[in-house]
């Protein structure tokens, strides 16, 4: 028999299966979560954000060399390829650029990332504990995660459980 959740093969089970590592998932505490519900696929004719988060980066490149600020422009060259690459992954897959108002909620996308970066950052640095800055970047990660949910404003989960 496998664990309904992970598929993973279990000894001989009575009732629904499901191995230690998922149980805690499947459990009655567990409560659904807008951080868990997906939302709608992106539609709408918005400002693509890939390209104004690139006139960002230029713009702060700008006013730093204004200010005798030593910048690394192959650094933001490579952000900006690297960005251009994830938008053709989402045009691939989403069959369109990120698109301000495009019938999702941005600051909610946003806090759902955010917890996945906190997650692949504790991940890497687990993985690999003596690399310098990973742990700072963990930290980096909860703080922003902290403020988004502070904006974000209203409890994200609702009183009824996983069943």
């Amino acid at each position: 028999m496998n664990c309904n959740v992970c598929g993973v093969e279990l000894p001989w089970t009575m009732g629904r299966p499901t191995c230690s590592e998922c149980a805690p998932y499947k459990s009655k505490s567990v409560v659904r979560s807008a951080m868990a519900t997906p939302q709608p696929p992106p539609t709408g004719q918005g400002a693509d954000v890939t390209q104004a988060v690139i006139a960002e980066l230029r713009q702060r490149d700008r006013v730093a060399a204004q200010f005798g600020i030593a910048i690394d422009e192959s650094l933001t060259q490579t952000l900006i390829e690297e960005l251009m690459a994830r938008s053709a992954a989402g045009v691939k897959k989403y069959g369109t650029v990120l698109r301000a108002n495009n019938g999702r909620d941005a600051l909610l996308d946003g806090i759902q990332e955010a917890y996945d970066l906190c997650c692949y950052l504790m991940q890497a640095y687990l993985e690999q504990p003596h690399h310098e800055g990973l742990h700072l970047q963990f930290e980096n990660a909860v703080n922003i995660l902290r403020e988004l949910r502070k904006l974000y404003g209203t409890p994200l989960t609702s009183a009824t459980p996983i069943r």
